[in-house]
């Protein structure tokens, strides 16, 4: 079944630095495209470190965009509740 509400894209990087600006175009874009509605995005890495770096980055690169928060099994239950929370709720944007 095909989802409206769902898109998946992959790009081939050359390497950290690329994937990173390619992931912030597509940020961007996805922004600007679903401006006016209750979107969330979520962003995979292979691992909690990863995890944790590329949330840093995108913190400094696209503040004021949009909300950002790491979430994997190495942070507490009360911080993974709150950013659940926080990404479920339709009301908090």
């Amino acid at each position: 079944t095909i989802r409206s509400n769902l898109q998946f894209g992959s790009v081939r990087c050359l390497n950290e630095n690329d994937a990173f600006h390619n992931l912030c175009q597509a940020l961007q874009t996805a922004v600007e495209a679903y401006r006016n509605e209750s979107s969330r995005i979520l962003v995979f890495c292979l691992t909690r470190e990863a995890v944790d770096q590329m949330a840093e980055l995108l913190l400094q690169s696209v503040s004021g965009s949009f909300r950002v928060f790491a979430y994997h099994a190495g942070h507490d239950m009360n911080h993974r509740q709150a950013v659940l929370k926080v990404f479920t709720d339709t009301q908090q944007r």
